[in-house]
């Protein structure tokens, strides 16, 4: 691994983030429950519903960019879930990375995470299926806690470490490689990826712009989960 691997990353970052703020003024939303699109992490999806197919077909053909929302349903009445179910203001969105058309129309994609951003508002029209106008959510490290940011990152890549020589057959090792070249934001987030599967607790973490505070959430997801490891607690496999 030549030295320059984690400015390669950062430079690949920023390109793919600037392709993506040019379609944030109406960009595709996708609505599906449990699902929490973090930055840097893919996401493979089934496309079958015609609506979707629709939407998947505009999106290559327009950048490629595509935001997943994840669905609230607190508050809300029957009519409105089935017409438009309202879903989390803070959603990802990234690019598909890979698209596979089937033959009977359905098609299996790779979206890959790429940023975090609000929803400002919901278009109007006529297309079978949502658009919104978003705005990209940046990393706030306060400068007061650069040396807190630091700190915790070192912890954080420590645990992981920890988690790779516990596990070694399991994605872990290659999860701590990675670790090494990445910067603080992006570090909580590959690593909440792989370690934080509920979704209310993935969506916390996609919520949380203050990198400290995300660091800390996904410190602390992955330090239970090393206590469930060394207790013999079934762990559930990373991928």
């Amino acid at each position: 691994m030549s030295d320059d691997c984690p400015h390669k990353l950062r430079e690949r970052e920023r390109e793919r983030r600037a392709h993506v703020e040019k379609s944030l003024p109406r960009v595709a939303l996708f609505p599906l429950p449990g699902a929490v699109l973090l930055p840097g992490c893919p996401m493979p999806l089934h496309i079958f519903e015609p609506r979707y197919r629709k939407m998947i077909a505009d999106c290559l053909a327009n950048g490629r960019v595509l935001a997943i929302g994840k669905l609230d349903g607190r508050g809300a009445g029957p009519e409105v879930v089935h017409e438009r179910p309202p879903v989390h203001p803070t959603v990802g969105v990234g690019i598909i990375d890979v698209h596979q058309q089937l033959p009977d129309g359905r098609s299996i994609i790779l979206l890959g995470g790429v940023l975090r951003a609000e929803i400002v508002s919901e278009h109007d029209g006529d297309l079978p299926y949502r658009t919104v106008q978003a705005r990209a959510i940046c990393d706030c490290v306060p400068r007061e806690r650069r040396q807190e940011v630091e700190t915790r990152v070192e912890t954080l890549r420590h645990l992981v470490s920890q988690l790779a020589t516990a596990l070694p057959d399991s994605g872990a090792p290659e999860l701590a490689d990675l670790c090494r070249r990445m910067h603080s934001g992006r570090l909580a987030d590959v690593v909440a990826g792989a370690v934080v599967l509920d979704p209310d607790e993935r969506q916390r973490v996609l919520e949380e712009g203050s990198v400290p505070e995300r660091l800390e959430l996904v410190t602390d997801a992955l330090a239970d989960l090393l206590v469930k490891v060394r207790d013999d607690v079934d762990p559930r496999t990373l991928n």
